[in-house]
């Protein structure tokens, strides 16, 4: 196929998607030539009075009576339709309905001088290259006028034959040139075509890519639990809202038991299993709008309760204690056998000039006393408030 008639339609889903998209990027250049075609038609009436004042009724009556208000209905479909392919076929049989007009026009008037051969010929370029149809609609119209004015110039016409040849060559190079001008801008359209989606998916892609790098950047792999930049990040926030709203935070400082020993006899695999169904409990206690979970490091997790006080804190934490327990998971080098956590818990109200390092500097060192009392425990440090 040659390279100029490539792409002038593509498979299903995309020429539907094709039509669609030309039809609304297009309907308000084609209610603009509509009207502006209008105009112009309207308009050569004078002409219609002057050159022709035998038939000027005549003439007037198909320009005013029978065309004119085919081209207003078309208007109106276009202010108001939302089919695409009818608003094409409606617009270019107003079109050829005009083209047609003025052909015979030339025939009617019997004039040597042809002097509406001219407009027959404008009203030909304009369809295929102003009136923003697509080409086959285009083509269409033009045809009906093509053939329209050829029948009648052989059938009705008592031209001389010169002037019959000219007036059929010149339709035929005619529809040749804006046949050809209608090819061209077709495959421009479906270029830009191409090109907005490829666009649009480059911006899909980019917008994917960000999300994922954004997750990547916040979330720990292992786990899918926040890391410890996102953890820091939401503290510090909540941390500032609690001193201007005067409501407590709480923080669980949570380690797992005897986790080297359990890595050096299981292997690191094992390990990895251990720190996912730990980080999905954690994740399952989690429930409140503003509270999160979050790996802390190695075999470290934090979980962070926004609102809550001492009481309510250290509830939470006995529910996680007894939850990793309940997993079952064995581990000959814990005291029961299975694996554990210690949980150290703080709870502060912020003050004014208060570091977020306070709360996490209370936390640590609860949990550091729950290891200390024997581990697989909870450790509560109440604050200075």
């Amino acid at each position: 196929m040659s390279p100029l008639f490539r792409r002038l339609r593509f498979k299903d889903e995309l020429e539907e998607r094709f039509k669609l998209y030309y039809f609304t990027e297009h309907l308000p250049h084609m209610r603009i030539s509509a009207s502006v075609g209008l105009a112009i038609y309207c308009l050569f009436g004078i002409l219609d009075y002057t050159l022709y004042p035998h038939i000027a009724r005549t003439l007037l009556f198909l320009r005013y009576g029978v065309v004119t208000p085919f081209l207003l209905v078309t208007i109106l479909y276009l202010s108001r339709g939302s089919s695409p392919w009818l608003a094409q076929f409606l617009y270019s049989l107003a079109l050829a309905t005009a083209g047609s007009e003025i052909g015979a026009i030339v025939i009617i008037s019997q004039d040597p001088h042809q002097l509406y051969y001219t407009g027959f010929v404008l009203a030909l370029m304009f369809t295929y290259a102003v009136s923003g149809l697509r080409m086959a609609y285009a083509a269409f119209a033009a045809s009906i006028m093509s053939i329209s004015f050829a029948a009648m110039s052989v059938t009705l016409g008592s031209f001389p034959r010169h002037v019959l040849i000219n007036n059929l060559f010149g339709m035929v190079a005619c529809n040749m040139v804006g046949l050809l001008a209608a090819l061209l801008l077709e495959r421009l359209r479906r270029k830009e075509f191409l090109y907005r989606i490829q666009l649009q998916q480059d911006q899909r892609d980019l917008q994917d890519a960000n999300r994922r790098l954004s997750y990547i950047s916040y979330h720990d792999k292992l786990t899918e639990l926040k890391n410890r930049h996102a953890f820091e990040e939401l503290f510090e926030k909540e941390w500032k809202r609690a001193q201007r709203q005067g409501y407590p935070l709480s923080l669980l400082m949570i380690d797992i038991d005897d986790f080297k020993t359990y890595n050096d006899t299981k292997g690191h695999m094992a390990g990895d299993d251990v720190l996912r169904r730990v980080g999905s409990t954690l994740q399952e206690s989690v429930q409140r709008p503003g509270d999160m979970a979050a790996r802390y490091g190695g075999e470290e997790f934090t979980v962070l309760l926004v609102g809550a006080d001492t009481k309510g804190a250290a509830k939470k934490a006995e529910e996680i204690l007894g939850s990793v327990r309940s997993l079952q998971i064995a581990h000959s080098g814990s005291s029961l056998g299975i694996v554990t956590v210690s949980i150290g818990c703080a709870t502060i109200k912020p003050g004014q000039g208060d570091p977020p390092e306070l709360l996490l500097q209370q936390a640590d060192e609860a949990l550091y006393q729950a290891k200390a009392r024997g581990k697989n425990q909870v450790s509560t440090w109440d604050g200075r408030r």
